[in-house]
């Protein structure tokens, strides 16, 4: 099976599970890296496939065994069609498609701004930005500090793994966009961007994408890409010049198979 380089360098960089907590355990096998944790969450318990799977009745059993309840298998183009159906057929179901965009970064100039741009270094700066993102996409605070500090020291450091960056205005936060480097894979992973409604359609999105591009040219990276649902941020990367270089379907189980 002929794979787009590109993408090879997306679904590898996806499947580092390096932000997962100690209880979280992590097989990194040749046909799949596997997550499997104590706690039913799906994000702790995952499958992301490298190659098609032989004997895939059996490898889904075994599955099965380590997540015996909430389970995803996020599948790109490496997978087959067997694969699919086996899946739904063991109480999974397809989630909407998201597409798998790379850019290079030289390809994305400096943007002006009225804004100014900076990267969280300390727990207060953690603790805002963690604000702005449920200002922005809803959810939760964490609650736990030693998360956030686990967080934080991935952050900072001479070259941090993670920058999270923020962009303020008068004091008020903006925007928000994060990116995981992988600099033996050429590449750096992007997520969590988001503006906040009141501050849209002022060129910010693309200044957060600029200023991440920056940092991966000054760390060498030649590359950085994202999955996009579809019908929401698919379009916006695309306009601002990334490539579609294949496609992701995370198949969910949100319950123990009967």
């Amino acid at each position: 099976m002929k794979v787009n380089p590109k993408s090879e360098m997306l679904r590898r960089a996806m499947s580092d599970f390096w932000w997962t907590p100690d209880i979280v355990s992590v097989l990194d096998e040749d046909l799949a890296t596997i997550t499997h944790c104590p706690i039913d969450e799906r994000i702790f318990n995952q499958v992301v496939p490298h190659a098609p799977i032989p004997q895939t009745k059996q490898f889904i059993e075994r599955i099965a065994e380590l997540h015996p309840g909430v389970s995803r298998w996020v599948c790109t183009e490496v997978c087959d069609h067997g694969l699919f159906s086996l899946l739904q057929r063991y109480g999974y179901k397809a989630e909407e498609e998201h597409g798998g965009f790379v850019v290079d970064v030289n390809s994305l100039g400096d943007t002006e701004t009225d804004f100014s741009i900076w990267t969280v270094k300390n727990m207060t700066a953690m603790k805002r930005m963690y604000e702005l993102r449920i200002d922005i996409f809803g959810g939760i605070f964490p609650s736990n500090e030693e998360q956030l500090a686990f967080e934080l020291a991935h952050c900072t450091g001479e070259k941090p793994k993670v920058d999270r960056f923020v962009a303020e205005i008068n004091g008020v936060l903006a925007g928000t966009g994060s990116i995981t480097y992988f600099e033996n894979l050429n590449f750096a992973f992007i997520w969590a961007g988001g503006v906040k409604e009141d501050f849209r359609g002022r060129g910010l999105y693309k200044a957060l994408l600029s200023a991440r591009a920056q940092s991966c040219r000054d760390r060498g990276i030649q590359y950085m890409g994202l999955y996009a649902r579809d019908n929401t941020s698919a379009p916006i990367v695309a306009s601002q010049g990334f490539e579609k270089v294949g496609t992701m379907v995370s198949y969910e189980r949100t319950s123990a198979p009967k």
